[in-house]
């Protein structure tokens, strides 16, 4: 397994952005495995986005607001991990 990162404020301040924007869309929608890879011109946020199953078609919409608000993400829906979640 990879190290998680957890104490970087860089990587925090993004992650909380991103669950931020997600929850404007929809306060089920949760993201998970978030990591931050910087290239030579740019840094890609990259993270799992754990989705309803009713919310299915919706993901262009999604990904666009968040690169409208956020450049250079990398996005993977997981709709098995919205049913996982414990809160």
């Amino acid at each position: 397994y990879d190290p998680v990162i957890t104490d970087d404020p860089i990587l925090n301040h993004y992650r909380t952005a991103c669950e931020e924007l997600l929850g404007v869309l929809d306060k089920r929608l949760h993201l998970h495995d978030f990591r931050m890879v910087q290239g030579e011109g740019h840094t890609n946020l990259i993270f799992d986005v754990a989705l309803p199953a009713d919310m299915a078609g919706r993901e262009s919409e999604i990904t666009a607001h968040l690169e409208g608000n956020l450049s250079y993400t990398v996005i993977t829906f997981d709709p098995a991990a919205f049913n996982s979640i414990v809160e």
